[in-house]
C-alpha cells in the first residue's frame, strides 16, 4: 500500500476529509453525505470536541490537518471548524485551491502535529466549549 516501505508515497495516498452525515432514523437511511461545510479542501484527521459536549450539539470539532488545498501530506497543524452552520462554505473550490476561511495553526517548517486532545481547563465552566486547552 502507499503507506508502506521507508516512507508513505503521498501521491498514492487520497486526501482525507471531514465528512458530515446525518441519518434519518424513521426511514433509516442516511439523507445527508458531503464534507463538512466550511471544511473543504482541508485535509483533517482525528476530529475531537470538548469532552463536555460529546453527546451534545458542540460549536467547534477541531482536527490534525495536514493542509488546506486538498492534497494528502503529512499533519502539519491544527484546525478548528464551526459545526454551527456559521462557517464560511466554499463549495466550487478547486483541488489545488486554498481554503483561507478556515481557522488552522502551523506547527512550522519540517514539524508534525500528533492528535489533537481537549482538556477543560481546571475551574473552567463545562458549558462553556471554548474553557479548554487544545494539546
Amino acid at each position: 500500500g502507499a503507506w508502506g516501505g521507508f516512507c508513505p508515497d503521498y501521491d498514492k495516498i487520497p486526501p482525507t476529509y471531514y465528512w458530515r452525515m446525518e441519518i434519518d432514523p424513521a426511514i433509516r437511511r442516511c439523507v445527508d453525505l458531503r464534507v463538512t461545510p466550511g471544511a473543504e479542501n482541508l485535509c483533517l484527521e482525528h476530529p475531537v470536541v470538548h469532552p463536555n459536549f460529546q453527546t451534545k450539539d458542540a460549536t467547534f470539532a477541531y482536527g490534525q490537518c495536514g493542509n488546506a488545498v486538498g492534497d494528502a501530506s503529512p499533519p502539519l497543524g491544527y484546525a478548528k471548524l464551526r459545526l454551527d452552520g456559521s462557517a464560511v462554505v466554499q463549495p466550487n473550490l478547486a483541488m489545488g485551491e486554498i481554503n483561507n476561511e478556515v481557522d488552522v495553526y502551523w506547527v512550522g517548517s519540517r514539524r508534525f502535529t500528533g492528535e489533537p486532545l481537549v482538556v477543560p481547563k481546571r475551574n473552567g465552566n463545562l458549558e462553556r466549549e471554548c474553557d479548554a486547552y487544545l494539546l
